[in-house]
């Protein structure tokens, strides 16, 4: 989630030089929404954290959604979240929106094979997913949807924080650097613009 949110501040710092806008807290906090949450293709984990921790425990019930693969399809969702907020907004933040969105999609790529996470890139076209690991990747749908259906046994147990962690990854060498130039480049921005 560091690199979405490293992205989501390169992503508005360069597009907004590019497309000469001024600094504007509101426009980065969306480009980062864009690529991290809520609006990012991860915004269907609401519907976990509403389930399993705010109204259905109420009524003695637990929302099994273990996933947020149900949205997390890169064609149609930059597709149709593009058009809306060019249709809708502006160019501007149509592109900030696909590309916040499109490095989202692609850092979920780079999982390692072995967490057999990928993403379903051609959908509706082809429902094998592609990850990004020392090359393209393919892993059959079946052989996903087997895992998948693992990983769902026990998700009513799972909280809404325990999702959350799952989903945070350690700030190595690499993600530090990747962090620290993008701050630097939005304070360069930041420093431009005035």
């Amino acid at each position: 989630m560091y690199i979405d949110i490293a992205s989501g501040f390169v992503i508005y710092a360069v597009f907004s030089f590019i497309c000469g806008a001024e600094w504007s807290w509101l426009n980065l906090a969306l480009t980062v929404s864009f690529s991290f949450f809520p609006f990012s293709p991860d915004f269907d984990l609401i519907p976990f954290f509403l389930g399993n921790e705010l109204i259905f425990p109420l009524f003695g019930i637990k929302f099994r959604f273990s996933s947020h693969h149900f949205i997390h399809f890169p064609l149609p969702f930059l597709l149709i979240g593009t058009l809306a907020a060019f249709w809708w907004i502006s160019f501007y933040l149509a592109l900030l929106f696909f590309f916040g969105a499109l490095a989202h999609f692609v850092h979920d790529s780079c999982e390692p094979p072995e967490k057999k996470s990928g993403i379903q890139w051609l959908f509706p076209f082809r429902r094998d997913l592609f990850y990004f690991h020392g090359g393209i990747q393919v892993l059959p749908y079946k052989n996903w949807k087997q895992h998948l259906d693992e990983k769902r046994r026990g998700a009513e147990k799972r909280s809404a924080w325990d999702e959350v962690k799952s989903r945070w990854e350690p700030i190595g060498v690499n993600t530090a650097i990747f962090l620290i130039t993008s701050v630097l480049l939005l304070a360069v921005f930041f420093l431009l613009s005035r």
